[in-house]
Formats: C-alpha cells, structure tokens, sequence
C-alpha cells in the first residue's frame, strides 16, 4: 500500500489507519489501550514494515523501518494512513528548519 505518513513527535507508537491495515492484509497480532485528547479505547495492533521514500519520489530504495507494530486507528480522513511515532524517532536523527521549511531524517 502507499500513502503518505506524518513524523508525529508527539504519539509515543507508531499508527497506522485500520481501514489501511485490513486492506494490506495486516495481520492484528494485539489489542492496546490507546488515551487521546478525546478519550480512551481499545484499539488493533498491526504487524507490518514501513518503506519511506522522498515525498517527491526521489528516494530511490528508501529507508526499510521494521517497526513490528503499529497501533491501529483512524487517520485516513486527514489525508495521511500513518504516524511515525517515538517508537521509530527515537532511534533517528530528526532535525526541522522551519525557516527553509526542509526536515532531515537520518537513521
């Protein structure tokens, strides 16, 4: 599956929309407690890997992340299927200039 993905600092996992994991063919292999501005539930965890590629298609291979799971939840409506989360940033280098509006992402 492709779609776009948004580096979230704030989510402490990594999450991938439901309705794009059912049709992936992920497997759910958990439930999790998930807490949110609006409130508590009981969500899916996915197995699965994620392939980052330049947003303009310039990426070549791209970077493999093996994240072994991400949390199940609905963001397809905002136009993204995934958040890279604290899970996977936290063993990368991430650095914003705001000013030239670029971002660096290195492993």
């Amino acid at each position: 599956m492709n779609g776009l993905a948004l580096i979230d600092s704030g989510a402490s996992a990594t999450c991938i929309d439901d309705g794009a994991a059912i049709g992936a063919r992920l497997p759910a292999v958990d439930t999790a407690r998930m807490s949110s501005a609006s409130g508590s539930s009981d969500v899916s965890v996915y197995a699965g890997k994620i392939t980052l590629v330049q947003p303009d298609g310039t990426g070549g291979t791209g970077a493999v992340i093996n994240a072994h799971q991400a949390i199940g939840v609905n963001i397809r409506e905002q136009g993204i299927i995934a958040l890279i989360g604290r899970d996977i940033l936290s063993s990368c280098i991430l650095i914003y200039n705001g000013v030239e509006a670029q971002y660096t992402l290195a492993f």
